[in-house]
């Protein structure tokens, strides 16, 4: 019944005479831990249709640029939105006018002015996601209608490149093709909430700015429920392929030439989502759909550069028991919020819980465990 629900509330996004802007732009992995803004500024650049100036700036000197031009002093910035202003311009500004931070208090007014620069200007968008804690870069989007030529439009669906994981020992950053509603309730979903910077209650993007305002509608997420089947969390991953044609955007062309793995649960109790795997072997894991738990419904579909193996909770177990030397480890939980230790919804956690001597442990895709989850840097 569920995805019978599910089908007919989708359904009807397919035949819109939708209006769609894609960029070519390449994706890079952030070179350290807390050089997201680094990596972002430096796709932005290398995305422009006819880059002024050098074609390519490495990391590094992009880092430094930042670095010397920050302007938020009460807040420990990896990459202020200043400073990738500045560093955006100085690398060569768009031909017909210049970067700037354009920052509103309100997701509607704040992804209007997206969705109308882009369709203007053709360039990507360095935006921050999950209120100040990372920089992503949209690549490209789909709404009902024109920005240009409506003052309300609905965001139907949203492309971005984003840097995580690092590239040491990681995958090369992770390509994203989310609905317009995941994009606005698991991504983008809140402004600055550092109550010390200038940048305070604001949701912040880097463009040249817009020439009109306007609005997008908002739209819900249902959070919580009973989780549906992992066998049909496979069934819908195979609909929403065909019926979005995933395949045919950027990296996700790797879907028609792979299958589905068993799928992974993923904060089953609230904002709960099945990761389905889609790789070549369970060790050569290329691409994943993310779907809601409790209705079924597409949220986002991800590729990656080099093959991942995603680890079973009987390996975590045994990581877990031989690290505290203990005879048996309860069974853990895959989890994911936004921390230090993983910024992408395809790197979930395990969790450990109720554990002697320690109480709660993680462990990531790669077996590394980790006492506590960290805040990260903002901006990093």
């Amino acid at each position: 019944m569920r995805k019978l629900l599910a089908l007919a509330l989708l359904f009807p996004v397919v035949g819109l005479a939708a209006h769609e802007v894609y960029l070519s732009v390449p994706l890079y992995c952030q070179e350290q831990e807390i050089w997201c803004g680094t990596a972002s500024g430096q796709m932005t650049h290398n995305g422009y249709p006819t880059p002024p100036g050098p074609r390519y700036f490495p990391q590094t000197s992009v880092w430094s640029c930042i670095q010397a031009h920050k302007d938020d002093s009460s807040v420990n910035w990896a990459t202020d939105p200043d400073g990738l202003d500045y560093c955006l311009d100085d690398m060569g500004h768009p031909p017909t006018g210049h970067w700037v931070v354009y920052a509103k208090s309100s997701y509607s007014e704040e992804m209007y002015g997206i969705v109308y620069w882009m369709t203007i200007q053709r360039y990507p968008t360095p935006v921050l996601i999950w209120n100040h804690w990372h920089w992503v870069v949209i690549t490209g989007f789909t709404t009902d209608l024109d920005p240009t030529a409506y003052s309300t439009v609905n965001v139907l669906f949203v492309e971005f490149n984003n840097p995580w994981p690092p590239c040491e020992g990681g995958a090369g950053g992770t390509y994203h093709y989310v609905s317009g509603a995941s994009w606005q309730n698991d991504y983008f979903w809140g402004p600055v909430t550092v109550h010390s910077s200038k940048w305070y209650g604001k949701y912040i993007a880097v463009l040249e700015p817009p020439k009109k305002s306007g609005r997008v509608r908002a739209v819900e997420m249902v959070g919580r429920g009973k989780p549906i089947p992992p066998e049909e969390a496979v069934d819908l991953a195979l609909k929403w392929i065909e019926v979005y044609g995933l395949y045919k955007h950027g990296p996700l062309d790797v879907l028609k030439k792979t299958k589905p793995f068993e799928p992974l649960l993923v904060n089953p109790e609230n904002k709960g989502y099945y990761i389905v795997p889609f790789g070549y072997s369970e060790n050569r894991i290329v691409a994943g759909i993310i779907i809601n738990a409790y209705t079924g419904e597409f949220k986002d579909a991800g590729a990656w550069k080099k093959p991942i193996r995603y680890l079973p909770a009987k390996e975590a177990m045994e990581i877990v028991r031989k690290y505290l030397r203990l005879a048996r480890v309860p069974k853990p939980e895959l989890i994911f919020t936004p921390c230090k230790e993983t910024k992408d919804p395809f790197r979930p956690l395990w969790k450990f819980e109720d554990l002697p001597r320690v109480g709660t442990v993680y462990v990531d895709q790669n077996g590394k465990i980790y006492r506590r989850l960290t805040r990260p840097q903002p901006g990093g």
